[in-house]
């Protein structure tokens, strides 16, 4: 999966904020986003990206890179 700002905020609401979920089997590439914290939701761990005005919370088992 390839997100960029663009997508994300037109699958978003208002608050531009998008949760993925997945496994070690899943991978995902993010265009021009910035590594932001980590953090717990539900006792789940999530990497969380700054993308334009849009804030990502990836699962950690997903294979993230940043292009």
């Amino acid at each position: 999966l390839l997100l960029d700002e663009g997508l994300v905020t037109a699958i978003t609401d208002s608050n531009n904020t998008l949760r993925i979920e997945g496994d070690s089997s899943d991978s995902l590439t993010l265009n021009a986003a910035t590594p932001a914290q980590s953090t717990l939701i539900n006792g789940n761990s999530y990497d969380v990206y700054q993308l334009g005005s849009a804030t990502l919370y990836v699962d950690q088992e997903i294979a993230t890179s940043t292009a």
